[in-house]
């Protein structure tokens, strides 16, 4: 008999431990816990239109419970365009070696001064990131899918120095997230306890989104 199937989707929040110490993502704690079969479809970087333009939904099996992981890429503030940003870390061929090692150069040297000149924007706009959100929800339940929605991490004060703007657009997500069905806060996580680079969590904060997605699982399947 199959185990059932449990399917992360997001950035990189939902694939990293920082610092790395070996220790396991929630999404392997959880699996492993529940004994459940594991599809991780998690991504550096990746916006909540690129998962669904790439047709990454696809590979989510029917009946499944899915772990919702997007909106620190989405919300935060940006020196440069997705597009741009893309390019600039493709693996390097030589026809455009220097351009993209140029790119890196000028966007890590100006970065906070590029995001003001932008008027700090972000990569996604507040109103689209939350249609994506009901329109994957909409995906998912034709799939027939039970899903877990996490909040966005708020980022610390390194990454607002950084990326001004950062920390209000995150909490004006979370605001529109919080009215969806399914949704599991994470305001209750302080940065240097549970993610000390500013976004992604070490093996302590893994650990305890790993309890908060097992009481909504468990919550979830227990009608």
């Amino acid at each position: 008999m199959s185990k059932d199937k449990l399917v992360v989707i997001g950035n990189s929040v939902s694939i990293r431990v920082r610092p790395e110490d070996g220790s396991l993502t929630y999404a392997n704690i959880i699996a492993n816990k529940l004994n459940l079969d594991l599809i991780h479809l998690g991504e550096g970087a990746l916006l909540l239109e690129e998962f669904l333009k790439q047709q990454k939904h696809q590979k989510i099996p029917k009946n499944s419970h899915v772990i919702v992981n997007f909106g620190i890429v989405d919300a935060c503030t940006r020196p440069i365009p997705k597009s741009l940003y893309n390019f600039m870390m493709e693996i390097d061929k030589s026809s455009f070696k220097q351009i993209r090692r140029l790119i890196r150069f000028m966007e890590n040297k100006f970065r906070t001064k590029l995001v003001k000149l932008k008027g700090k924007k972000s990569w996604t706009d507040r109103d689209k990131f939350i249609q994506q959100m009901n329109n994957l929800i909409d995906i998912l339940k034709s799939k027939n899918c039970s899903y877990s929605i996490l909040g966005i991490n708020y980022p610390n004060n390194r990454i607002e120095s950084v990326l001004p703007g950062s920390q209000k657009n995150v909490i004006l997500f979370n605001k529109e997230l919080e009215k969806l069905n399914n949704y599991i806060s994470v305001h209750d996580l302080n940065d240097q306890e549970y993610y000390p680079d500013g976004i992604h969590y070490n093996s302590k904060g893994h650990q305890l989104i790993t309890d908060k997605i097992i009481n909504h699982y468990v919550l979830a399947n227990s009608n």
